[in-house]
């Protein structure tokens, strides 16, 4: 069993909560909803740095991708 600790702490509550039978049943409800939180955060974020990494903000040094040039004599 591994993963985050995020659903442990849930089942956890819901075990003190609620009876075992039902907190069997929502266990997988709780993993695919930690699986489906994770999976969005992820799409956000690479959305968030690709954006990034395309226009560079104001004030801000970039990456300095657009100022290298290749050596002499490379094709």
């Amino acid at each position: 069993m591994g993963g985050t600790p995020g659903p442990h702490a849930v089942r956890l509550v819901l075990l003190r909560t609620l009876p075992v039978p039902v907190v069997a049943g929502l266990s997988t409800v709780v993993e695919l909803a930690a699986v489906a939180v994770l999976l969005a955060w992820t799409v956000w974020y690479r959305r968030r740095v690709r954006a990034g990494a395309e226009a560079p903000r104001e004030g801000s040094p970039g990456l300095g991708w657009d100022r290298v040039r290749a050596p002499p004599g490379a094709p």
